[in-house]
């Protein structure tokens, strides 16, 4: 499996941060290039803040990261249809996370959760575990 633009997409308004293969420095994406080359995902450092999409690696929060609190808030603060209460959806994504296979239920969760998932980096298509993303737990702040 490759990086495909439909896994930064989602992320790009919300001041996602890459690395571009064998470069320790972490950039903003502030755009894309389509062009003869491919996909190229666009940082401010000018010529060196520009790379292919397939040598950009997303700096991503792994799901688990719910665990530190965020479940609670996200619990209280996003209501759905699909369940009769909150306490359905939190038994969903604990239930989820002990497994730790939330991703797989993603497409079921309510669009607002998903959207703060999004907007908060959490690596809702389970990249990091496939290689294609760096935790952010993992860096040197």
């Amino acid at each position: 499996m490759e990086l495909e633009l439909k896994h930064l997409a989602p992320y790009l308004p919300y001041g996602l941060k890459v690395t571009f293969e064998a470069d320790e420095y972490q950039h903003e994406v502030i755009g894309l290039s389509i062009c003869s080359r491919g996909i190229e995902v666009i940082s401010p450092f000018l010529d060196f803040g520009q790379a292919n999409i397939k040598d950009v690696i997303p700096i991503l929060r792994p799901l688990s990261d719910l665990w530190k609190g965020d479940l609670e808030h996200l619990t209280d603060h996003h209501s759905t249809d699909y369940f009769s209460d909150n306490k359905g959806l939190k038994d969903l994504i604990t239930q989820s996370l002990n497994n730790s296979n939330l991703h797989h239920y993603i497409e079921f969760l309510p669009f607002g959760l998903v959207q703060w998932l999004i907007e908060n980096h959490y690596d809702i298509y389970n990249l990091i575990e496939k290689g294609l993303a760096i935790d952010m737990n993992t860096l040197n702040k």
